[in-house]
C-alpha cells in the first residue's frame, strides 16, 4: 500500500509540473498581449482619445470571427464540470480553439478572469494523460479532478479552495470513487505543491508578482456586528443583480445568436466605451484590485459604487456577446469597490466592510460558502475568519434562481 502512495505522489508531481508550467504559459502570453496592445502601442504611436473603443471593437470582430468559425469557446465552468460529472473525463479536442479565443477576449480587455479557459484547457490535458497512463488507473476521473482542483489553487493562489471548491455541497456516495479519498488527497497534495512550486519559479522569470492583496488588519468591534447581516444582503443582492442582468441579455441576444460576428462587435464598443468613461470596468481587476485597495481613499463614494455596479455590468455584457471567459475576478472586484463605497459613508472598518460585501456576494455566486471563504482568505486577515463564515453561509442562504442559471461559470456543477 505504500508503494501505491508513492506511486501517486509521483503522478501527481508529474501532473503539478504540468499544470504549473501551462498555467504559467498561458498567463504570460496574455500579459505580453495586454502590454502590447494597451502600453507599447500607444507609447509608440500618438493614440487618439477613443483609442479604447477601436481596439476592443477589433476585439469584438476577432471574437466574433473565433466564435463563428472555431465555435463557441472557451466552454463555462459548469459546461466543464458537467461533462467531468458525467463522464469522468474533459475533452481536449478543441483545447486550441479554447486557448485562442480566451487570450483573444483577456488581452482585448475583456471583463473577465483567465479560471474559465484554464479548467478546461488544464482538465484536457490532464483527461489526455489519464488515457495514456490506464494500466495504472481505472480510468482517468481522479487526475483530471487533481488537475482542475491544482489549477484553480493556482491560478487564485488558495490551495484548500482548489481542493474544495468542485466537490463541496457533492454527496460522495453519489460520485463514481475509483480510489479511496485518501488517494484522492495524496494525489491533489502532490499536484498543487509541484503545481505550485512550478509556477511560483517560472512566474519569477518575468518577474510577475501575485494578484494577492493582503489588506489592512481590520477591527471588528459593535458597529461591524451590528452591520453584519445589512452588508452581507447588500453582498447578496449584488449576486442577484448580476445574475438577473445576465439573465435580461441573454433574452435580449438569444434571437440574434447566429450573428456572432455582430454580437462581438457590439460587445466590444460596449465595453469600450464603460472601459473609457469607466477604466476599472475593463480586464478581470485581478492586477487593478491593488490599485483600488491603495487609492479608494480618493475615490468618491458615488464613483466607487458606480465603478462595482458597471462592473458587473461588463461582465454580463461580454458573457452574453461572446466574450467567453470567467466571471469570479471581476466579482471579487465589484464587491472591493462597493465595499470601500460603504466604508466611505457609514462608520465602519473598511476592511471589515470589504470583507462582507465580498464573501456574500462570492459565496452567493458560487454557492459553496466554504469554498468562497478560504479563497477570500488569501486576500482578508484571520482576525475576520467567523465573520466571514457568517456572511458567507447568510450570502449562501438565498438561491440563484434556475431559469437565471444561464451562463453561471461559478465553480458548481450545472444542473
Amino acid at each position: 500500500m505504500r508503494g501505491r502512495h508513492y506511486l501517486f505522489i509521483m503522478y501527481g508531481m508529474f501532473l503539478g509540473s504540468i499544470v504549473g508550467v501551462t498555467a504559467w504559459l498561458f498567463l504570460s502570453l496574455v500579459n505580453v498581449g495586454i502590454w502590447f496592445v494597451w502600453d507599447y502601442i500607444p507609447e509608440e504611436l500618438a493614440s487618439p482619445a477613443y483609442y479604447t473603443i477601436c481596439v476592443t471593437t477589433i476585439g469584438g470582430v476577432l471574437i466574433g470571427l473565433a466564435q463563428k468559425y472555431l465555435g463557441t469557446y472557451p466552454r463555462l465552468m459548469p459546461e466543464v464540470l458537467s461533462e467531468y460529472k458525467e463522464t469522468g473525463r474533459i475533452e481536449y479536442r478543441f483545447v486550441h480553439q479554447s486557448t485562442l479565443t480566451a487570450m483573444i477576449a483577456l488581452i482585448f480587455g475583456a471583463s473577465l478572469g483567465p479560471e474559465a479557459a484554464l479548467v478546461g484547457i488544464i482538465g484536457g490535458l490532464c483527461t489526455w494523460i489519464g488515457d495514456r497512463f490506464t494500466f495504472t488507473f481505472k480510468g482517468v476521473r481522479e487526475l483530471t479532478e487533481a488537475g482542475i482542483g491544482a489549477a484553480l489553487s493556482v491560478i487564485f493562489n488558495a490551495p484548500l479552495f482548489g481542493y474544495l471548491a468542485p466537490s463541496e455541497n457533492e454527496n460522495e456516495n453519489d460520485r463514481i470513487a475509483e480510489i479511496s479519498k485518501r488517494n484522492k488527497t495524496i494525489l491533489y497534495l502532490a499536484t498543487t505543491f509541484a503545481g505550485f512550486l512550478v509556477f511560483i519559479w517560472f512566474s519569477k522569470l518575468d518577474n510577475r508578482g501575485s494578484f494577492i492583496v493582503n489588506f489592512e488588519r481590520g477591527t471588528f468591534a459593535l458597529n461591524e456586528w451590528i452591520a453584519l447581516l445589512p452588508l452581507t444582503c447588500i453582498g447578496a443582492g449584488l449576486g442577484y443583480f448580476y445574475f438577473k442582468t445576465e439573465h435580461i441579455l441573454e433574452k435580449i441576444v438569444h434571437p440574434f445568436k447566429e450573428y456572432k460576428l455582430a454580437l462581438g462587435i457590439i460587445g466590444g464598443i460596449l465595453l469600450g466605451i464603460l472601459g473609457t468613461l469607466f477604466p476599472y470596468t475593463m480586464f478581470s481587476g485581478a492586477h487593478e484590485l491593488p490599485e483600488l485597495v491603495h487609492e479608494w481613499t480618493e475615490i468618491s463614494f458615488w464613483l466607487l459604487l458606480i465603478v462595482g455596479i458597471f462592473k458587473l455590468c461588463t461582465t454580463a455584457i461580454c458573457l452574453s456577446t461572446g466574450w467567453r471567459g470567467g466571471h469570479l475576478f471581476p466579482i471579487i472586484f465589484a464587491g472591493t469597490s462597493i465595499g470601500y463605497a460603504i466604508a466611505t459613508v457609514v462608520p465602519l472598518d473598511s476592511t471589515a466592510s470589504v470583507a462582507l460585501v465580498t464573501t456574500a456576494i462570492l459565496s452567493y455566486t458560487l454557492q459553496k460558502p466554504v469554498a468562497a471563504t478560504l479563497l477570500l482568505l488569501m486576500f482578508f486577515p484571520i482576525n475576520l475568519l467567523l465573520p466571514m463564515l457568517g456572511a458567507a453561509f447568510i450570502g449562501n442562504a438565498f438561491p440563484i434562481p434556475k431559469h437565471m442559471r444561464i451562463n453561471n461559470d461559478s465553480i458548481a456543477n450545472a444542473e
